[in-house]
C-alpha cells in the first residue's frame, strides 16, 4: 500500500553493523513510567563474562563504530560491568564505547571505576525539571541522589576521555521547563538529547498516524540479549524477535543469515506488519535515519 514510501535500494547482505548493543542485563532498580517493564515477561539475569569475551572477541574482527551497553535494565546492576568495559577497551581500542544508564548507582566508587574503565560516553537518562517530575517519571530513584551522582561523576570526567551526556524523554508537559533545565546542565555535561517517547514497539500503546518509512535499524544495528540471543531490535523488550544466538554462531553470520536477509527484504517490500517488533512500532513511521532533537550544549540552543 506504501510502497513508494517504503522502497529503497539498500543490500539484503550488509558488511556489518556500525553498532552493537550489548544488554549485560535486563535487571532493573527502577519502574519508569515510559517504560513497559510490567510486559516483559522473559527471564531475567546477568551476562557471564565468558558470552562477553566471545562477543567482544567477535567484534574484533568487524568493523564497527560505536559498542554501547544498554538495551532494556539498568547496566550497573551488573557488578562486573566495570571490568567488562575494560576488557572491551583494551580488545576494541577504535571502538567508541557508550554506557546508558538511570545513574542512580554511581556512587564515588563506581565512578571514579567507570572513568578507570575508559569508558568513551555515559549517556544519563534523567528527566530532572523537579523532583516530583523526575520522581514521579523514574519511580524508585531519588532526584537528589541522582542529581549528586551525575554533578560528582562529572567532576571525576575532567581531563579523562569520558563524556557525561544527558539524555530526557520529552512528554509534551515538561516543555515549559526546557530553557531552565539546559540553562543549570549545559555547563556541567557535554551534551543533552532531548528524545521524543516512542512505544517500544507497541509495548506503551502510543497509536501511529504516519505513512511508514524504511528502518535502517536492520542494516545498522545488532542486539544481543543477556543470555547470548540476538534479537532484531532494541524495541524488541520482550524478545520476541530472535534470529540466533551468538553462543552458537559468529555475529558475522547471523547478520548475513537467512533471518537476516528475510527480514531485510521484508521491510524492502513495506511488509513491516509481517515483523511483529516493528508492526506497532513507532519508528519506522517517523522521519528516517532519526528521531531525536540534539541540543549540542557547546553551541546554540537547537528550538
Amino acid at each position: 500500500m506504501y510502497m513508494g514510501v517504503c522502497k529503497h535500494n539498500f543490500p539484503l547482505i550488509s558488511n556489518g553493523p556500525s553498532t552493537v548493543l550489548v544488554e549485560v542485563t535486563n535487571l532493573c532498580n527502577a519502574n519508569c513510567v515510559f517504560c513497559p517493564r510490567d510486559k516483559m515477561h522473559r527471564k531475567q539475569g546477568i551476562m557471564n563474562f565468558a558470552t562477553f569475551r566471545k562477543i567482544i572477541d567477535d567484534i574484533e574482527s568487524i568493523n564497527i563504530k560505536n559498542l554501547s551497553f544498554t538495551n532494556f535494565g539498568e547496566p550497573l546492576m551488573d557488578k562486573n560491568l566495570c571490568e567488562k568495559i575494560k576488557y572491551a577497551r583494551k580488545k576494541l581500542n577504535g571502538v567508541r564505547l557508550k554506557l546508558v544508564t538511570n545513574g542512580s548507582l554511581i556512587d564515588e566508587y563506581k565512578a571514579k571505576k567507570l572513568i578507570e574503565s575508559g569508558v568513551d560516553l555515559i549517556d544519563i537518562s534523567f528527566e530532572g525539571f523537579s523532583k516530583e517530575i523526575y520522581e514521579s517519571a523514574r519511580k524508585g530513584l531519588d532526584f537528589d541522589v541522582v542529581s549528586s551522582n551525575i554533578l560528582r561523576l562529572c567532576e571525576y570526567a575532567k581531563g579523562s576521555r569520558t563524556r557525561v551526556n544527558l539524555v530526557v524523554v520529552m512528554k509534551d508537559e515538561y516543555k515549559k521547563y526546557e530553557k531552565q533545565f539546559v540553562g543549570y546542565w549545559k555547563d556541567k555535561v557535554a551534551k543533552i538529547y532531548l528524545n521524543k517517547i516512542h512505544n517500544w514497539g507497541g509495548g506503551l500503546g502510543i497509536k501511529i498516524n504516519k505513512k511508514p518509512v524504511v528502518c535502517h535499524t536492520l542494516w545498522t544495528q545488532f542486539v544481543i540479549i543477556w543470555n547470548g540471543d540476538v534479537s532484531i531490535c532494541c524495541m524488541d523488550f520482550d524478545s520476541k524477535n530472535i534470529v540466533g544466538n551468538i553462543n552458537e554462531q559468529s555475529m558475522s553470520e547471523l547478520w548475513n543469515g537467512t533471518k537476516y536477509k528475510a527480514l531485510r527484504k521484508q521491510m524492502l517490500n513495506c511488509k513491516i506488519s509481517e515483523i511483529e517488533v516493528c508492526k506497532d512500532c513507532v519508528t519506522p513511521y517517523r522521519a528516517p535515519i532519526t528521531n531525536l532533537l540534539l541540543w549540542n550544549v557547546n553551541r546554540r540552543l537547537l528550538l
